[in-house]
């Protein structure tokens, strides 16, 4: 490729952010308000919007959400709740599940275009490790188009990859003792 930088995705919350758990909860919030206001198709969302505010009455998230903004890694938390409701067979939370890992797997076979030879894809974050449900459908979108693709979870943080590659690279060969060592010493990664 003539790309001398390979970039896709990763534009922000405001230009894309597909894949993160911030997309999800964006869309599920949506979802369950319009399920509250009754503008769209009622959904288990709209109790765990209320459940995640801490309060009984609607009006009152507002408050939660704007006064002052919520960051939006604690938004983002909501993904968690939609993961769930979709668990539960809530079909609005499964549809946005699907819709949310289809946008991102337009992004990742797009990387994958300008990179011919790529025969594995790992997958970290929050979202992949704790919503099967989204992992799969991203997977099997992926899969459509590169069927020879391995695509998996990572065993440990892509950072930790890059210190392995660091070590072999320099001649430092470690042990699996030592690689599975470096990596129970990592912190606990949060759904983001």
């Amino acid at each position: 490729t003539n790309d001398p930088i390979l970039h896709r995705g990763g534009w922000g919350h405001l230009l894309g952010d597909e894949g993160s758990g911030y997309d999800i909860a964006r869309h599920g919030l949506r979802a369950a308000v319009r399920g509250l206001d009754e503008s769209g198709p009622a959904t288990m969302l709209s109790g765990e919007m209320l459940s995640f505010c801490g309060v009984t009455d609607p009006e009152s998230c507002i408050g939660v959400f704007y006064n002052p903004d919520m960051p939006r890694h604690v938004a983002a938390k909501f993904a968690q709740n939609v993961s769930k409701c979709a668990e539960s067979g809530d079909r609005i939370a499964e549809k946005i599940l699907l819709k949310c890992a289809e946008s991102f797997a337009e992004t990742a076979k797009a990387l994958l275009c300008a990179l011919p030879d790529a025969a594995r894809l790992g997958l970290w974050g929050g979202v992949m490790q704790k919503c099967p449900a989204f992992r799969n459908h991203f997977q099997q979108a992926v899969a459509r188009a590169f069927p020879r693709l391995h695509i998996g979870l990572l065993p440990a943080p892509p950072e930790v990859g890059a210190l392995f590659a660091a070590f072999s690279s320099s001649g430092q060969n470690l042990t699996e003792s030592q690689k599975k060592k470096i990596i129970a010493q990592m912190p606990e990664w949060e759904l983001k």
